[in-house]
C-alpha cells in the first residue's frame, strides 16, 4: 500500500476516534480540513516532514490520500461510511470507526510517537471546534488560513508547502504569541496551541467576510 495512504489512514482513524469520543460525526469534507489544521500545527511544533499533498481545490486545501485513505479504512472495515448522499457529481457521507478501528489507533499510538503528536494535535483541534460550536464551519476557517488564501490566486492544484515561510503567515503568528507569552513552541500547552489557531482563524473569517461555505 502507499506509504502516503497507510499515514493518512492513521490521520483519518485518529480524527475518527475523537469524534466518536465527543458523539459527533465527520464528514470527508470535514476531515480534509482538520487534517490539514494538524498538519499546520504538525509542522510549526515539531518541524516534521510533511510531504506535499494538500492542494489548492474547490473546497478548499484537498489531498486524494486522505479520501482513499478514507475508503481504505471502510474496505478493511476500520470504519463504516453512513448517510451517503449523492448531490449530482459530488458524493458525501460520513464517517465512523469500527470496534476494530479503535483498537488499531489505540495500538497504534501507545507505539508510535509521532502518531501519539498527531493524536493529541487532532485532540487538541476538535475539542476547540466543538467548543467554540465552529465544527460545521471548519470549512470556512480553513479558506480564511493564510498559506491556502495566497495559492488559491494562482488557480486550482496549487502545491500548499507548510515549509515555505514567505507564505506560511500562521507560523509567523504563532511564533510571534509565544514570545509575547515568554513561552517555548516545544513546552506550550498543545490544546493552547490549537484553540489559539481556531481562534486566529474564526477572527480572520470575520475580517474576510468568508460565510456560507458547504461543510
Amino acid at each position: 500500500m502507499n506509504s502516503n495512504i497507510t499515514i493518512r489512514m492513521r490521520d483519518v482513524a485518529i480524527c475518527l476516534y475523537h469524534a466518536r469520543q465527543r458523539s459527533i460525526v465527520l464528514s470527508r469534507i470535514q476531515l480534509q480540513k482538520i487534517i490539514y489544521l494538524q498538519d499546520c500545527i504538525n509542522a510549526f511544533l515539531y518541524i516534521l516532514p510533511v510531504d506535499k499533498g494538500h492542494i489548492t481545490y474547490y473546497h478548499g486545501p484537498y489531498d486524494k490520500n486522505i479520501q482513499n485513505a478514507a475508503d481504505s479504512l471502510v474496505f478493511y472495515m476500520l470504519a463504516e461510511a453512513d448517510n451517503i448522499r449523492i448531490k449530482e457529481t459530488d458524493v458525501s457521507c460520513e464517517y465512523r470507526l469500527t470496534e476494530d478501528g479503535i483498537k488499531w489507533i489505540e495500538s497504534l499510538i501507545k507505539e508510535d510517537t509521532i502518531s501519539n503528536k498527531c493524536f493529541v494535535i487532532t485532540k487538541g483541534l476538535i475539542d476547540s471546534l466543538v467548543t467554540r460550536n465552529l465544527l460545521n464551519r471548519v470549512v470556512e476557517l480553513v479558506y480564511s488560513e493564510p498559506l491556502f488564501m495566497k495559492n488559491k490566486r494562482n488557480g486550482y492544484w496549487v502545491d500548499l508547502d507548510f515549509g515555505d515561510l514567505d507564505s506560511n503567515d500562521v507560523f509567523s503568528f504563532l511564533t510571534i504569541v509565544l514570545d509575547v507569552y515568554s513561552a517555548h513552541k516545544q513546552t506550550t500547552n498543545v490544546n493552547f496551541i490549537c484553540d489559539l489557531v481556531i481562534k486566529y482563524l474564526h477572527e480572520r473569517t470575520k475580517a474576510l467576510a468568508i460565510s456560507n461555505v458547504e461543510a
